[in-house]
């Protein structure tokens, strides 16, 4: 290419994904110290890609989007939040949103989750607390396991998950812990693992490993996760699944993919410029709203189970179940296969993990 040249082409939506916005809230720009990407630079890429609805995510600042998007007239393609992945680098990192940012802090005003003079760091349930005390609606786990590797970033394993199938609940399991509270920094009585989440980031990044035997490639992380998030259904606990980019650079992990698609009133313009932040937190949080929310990283999939749609509860006398699923994807993302998973069925709690509200 000639130094200077500039093209001018028009990208066409080949699959609208009507009633739907698509989000991303998981991304990172300089204002964190493991990413060089510029807050325009993302900007950029989301609207090549399509992605109507962003939460700024930097570790431990907030950032608002929102100059930002007024000063490059893109607000009626592109809405944004303010949040942040609050990053305890050894037990997890967290995200919150929406919160107001405040530009007389260093840090937009962001959690200390480092406990300031008390000597101890924040275990999750506090950090999530203090998140909603904040504002944020939304509080999200991510990337709770690891395929792989060091897992001092991955909450459910640092915790030693564990799921208890004949006492119906799950918890921290202090066996399966590699370090206890306190070596964490934490109190002594202080929990690694906390439940009081509205969402958790089951696809995290744009990959997949290698092939298995039957030649399908897998993101092993996936599969870990999902099997977390069927778990929690099975004891009467439905936080949202989503995917983020968790996007740090330009071409290794693009803006937008994967990403999770909210159900809302109105996806137009129009809507999009008003703000869509109610909307899309009271279905992510279930606030009064079904959770009707897809993650992909391509394909567009509706699906419905005796005519009714996802995040609601159908009752079914007896017989079949009717299924409809429609997937839409381009053609440079062919779909041979779709499987279904029926996850197996406990009684559910009366009484399932309620919300602690601060105080």
């Amino acid at each position: 290419t000639t130094a200077g040249a500039q093209i001018d082409a028009v990208l066409d939506r080949i699959i609208p994904t009507l009633g739907y916005v698509a989000t991303d809230f998981h991304q990172h720009s300089y204002f964190s110290p493991d990413s060089v990407v510029a807050p325009e630079t993302h900007v950029v890429a989301y609207l090549a890609e399509g992605v109507e609805f962003i939460a700024s995510s930097d570790h431990d600042t907030h950032y608002d989007y929102e100059p930002l998007l007024e000063q490059l007239g893109v607000g009626d393609e592109l809405d944004s939040a303010v949040g942040v992945e609050t990053t305890p680098w050894d037990y997890g990192h967290f995200i919150g949103f929406p919160l107001a940012f405040d530009p007389m802090s260093p840090t937009g005003g962001a959690l200390d989750w480092s406990g300031g003079e008390s000597g101890f760091v924040l275990p999750p349930e506090d950090i999530f607390k203090a998140l909603r005390a904040q504002g944020a609606k939304v509080v999200e786990v991510n990337h709770p396991r690891v395929a792989s590797g060091p897992n001092f970033q991955n909450n459910f394993d640092r915790a030693g998950l564990r799921f208890d199938f004949q006492a119906r609940t799950f918890f921290g399991d202090v066996g399966l812990q590699e370090f206890d509270a306190m070596t964490l920094g934490m109190p002594p009585d202080g929990k690694v693992f906390g439940a009081n989440f509205d969402a958790v980031e089951i696809f995290n990044g744009f990959g997949a490993g290698a092939a298995d035997a039957d030649g399908e490639r897998l993101d092993k992380k996936v599969e870990l996760n999902l099997r977390d998030w069927m778990n929690f259904l099975s004891f009467g606990f439905t936080p949202t699944p989503v995917g983020n980019s968790d996007s740090h650079s330009i071409f290794k992990d693009p803006s937008g993919l994967p990403r999770s698609l909210v159900r809302v009133p109105d996806d137009s313009k129009g809507a999009i410029a008003a703000g869509l932040v109610d909307a899309v937190t009271a279905t992510v949080a279930g606030l009064g709203k079904p959770r009707d929310v897809i993650v992909t990283n391509t394909p567009f999939l509706q699906f419905t189970v005796d005519g009714m749609g996802i995040g609601t509860t159908v009752a079914h006398p007896g017989g079949p179940l009717v299924l409809h699923i429609e997937v839409k994807t381009p053609a440079w993302a062919p779909i041979d296969t779709v499987e279904v998973f029926a996850n197996e069925t406990f009684d559910v709690p009366s009484a399932p993990p309620q919300r602690i509200e601060p105080a």
